[in-house]
């Protein structure tokens, strides 16, 4: 007699992380009022802002003033002493090229941070500018010489940034002094959001509307805390101190009137346009100058700096659930897309299934341990479908495809 067939219908195997940090969810933001500058701290709502004694770095405390959004100007959210950067840190703006051994860093100067809403405003000589949205870490503690695995509770939170780039300029000059730190080529904001699990947030970078860039944090090569050790080895970092963490995807040229806009999740949108001095800059030139090489310049880790000819990685959209795919007359469904009512724990005693049920799909809780069916069967063949809620590294895809289809003793997963 033919075994049953067993339809496990959409089926969603996302572990959950671990939370990044144990704060709760806080939103930091920096703003004018009066003339005098002040954090505060973002009511649920993000219309109210509560001023804050002093920066939120320290044992600050409110200081019972508040202030509707609308009637202040929010500046970038933090005056950091330092900037430093991470290059090629995503596969996606590598192309075909190994990774780095180690993560290859840069700094770009404080005069170049500006905030949401401020114009990035190119020399006349800016050729050939180009956005890079980025997650940015903001440094809570000072970090000297610290353990990857302590790295994490140096970190205040997270804010969204542009690490503006004159590709021309990174080409033919000794360091990127100019191409990285030029005045307003660092925008930050429009807050510090703390509580989040910065190690999977999806990043966004828009151009005139247009999605641009597109890739979940998890993808990065060198992870946040990879990152704030590798740092700290070589640099104190203090409170208030920024990290753009590495672009992902191809780059595109801006121009003057172009409102780029980076989102990260959980924190909002960065948003800026561009505009374009008409001021010459000053000739200096100094004689017997010669032509720049013309071979491949070499970026930190030893890699040729930026290829823009690569096609623009496909946007992570997952699928919207479109509802379980009816089963075969013949088949025993285990899974609907609404109850585990099926299902049971695999440890001693066989307690209820302690996995979630989210938009449809079954999803593994962290800590819980295994399911199994409450029916047994001796063997029977187990259909497996799921669904991939962003591509891997650097590639597009997505969407329902059926990957396994076995024999398994009593239904186990």
């Amino acid at each position: 007699m033919r075994a049953p067939r067993i339809l496990l219908v959409a089926l969603l195997l996302v572990a959950n992380a671990a939370p990044a940090m144990t704060q709760s969810i806080a939103r930091y933001v920096r703003y004018s009022h009066g003339g005098t500058a002040s954090y505060g701290l973002l009511d649920a709502g993000g219309r109210q802002v509560r001023e804050l004694r002093g920066d939120p770095f320290a044992n600050t405390a409110l200081t019972g003033r508040t202030f509707a959004l609308s009637d202040v100007r929010l500046l970038a959210p933090v005056a950091p002493s330092k900037v430093i950067a991470v290059g090629l840190n995503y596969q996606s703006h590598l192309g075909e090229r190994p990774p780095a051994r180690y993560p290859g860093l840069f700094t770009k100067y404080p005069t170049s941070i500006i905030a949401s809403g401020e114009p990035i405003p190119l020399t006349s000589d800016a050729a050939n500018v180009h956005y890079e949205g980025e997650m940015v870490i903001v440094i809570g503690r000072r970090a000297k010489n610290v353990a990857r695995e302590d790295a994490k509770s140096h970190i205040f939170g997270v804010t969204a940034g542009n690490d503006v780039s004159e590709r021309s300029w990174q080409r033919a000059d000794l360091q990127w002094f100019r191409a990285k730190s030029s005045d307003g080529f660092g925008p930050i904001g429009p807050a510090i959001v703390t509580g989040l699990n910065y190690d999977d947030l999806l990043l966004q970078t828009r151009l005139n509307g247009t999605v641009v860039q597109s890739q979940r944090t998890r993808d990065l090569i060198f992870s946040v805390a990879d990152i704030v050790s590798y740092v700290s080895h070589y640099v104190t970092l203090e409170p208030g101190d920024v990290i753009f963490t590495g672009t992902p995807g191809t780059t595109q040229q801006m121009k003057a009137g172009d409102v780029v806009e980076v989102e990260l999740e959980g924190v909002g949108v960065l948003t800026n346009r561009v505009t374009q001095s008409s001021t010459p800059p000053p000739t200096i030139v100094a004689a017997g100058t010669v032509t720049p090489p013309s071979s491949p310049p070499m970026a930190s880790g030893g890699f040729p700096i930026h290829s823009t000819d690569r096609p623009q990685p496909p946007v992570v959209r997952p699928p919207a659930f479109a509802g379980p795919r009816p089963a075969p007359a013949d088949a025993i469904v285990l899974f609907d897309g609404t109850s585990l009512d099926q299902w049971r724990s695999t440890a001693e005693g066989h307690g209820p299934a302690r996995w979630k049920v989210a938009d449809g799909y079954m999803e593994i809780v962290r800590g819980a341990g295994s399911i199994e069916t409450v029916q047994e069967f001796g063997d029977a063949q187990l259909h497996i479908e799921w669904m991939t809620p962003s591509p891997p590294r650097g590639e597009g895809g997505g969407g329902a495809e059926p990957r396994q289809q076995r024999r398994l003793p009593h239904g186990s997963l």
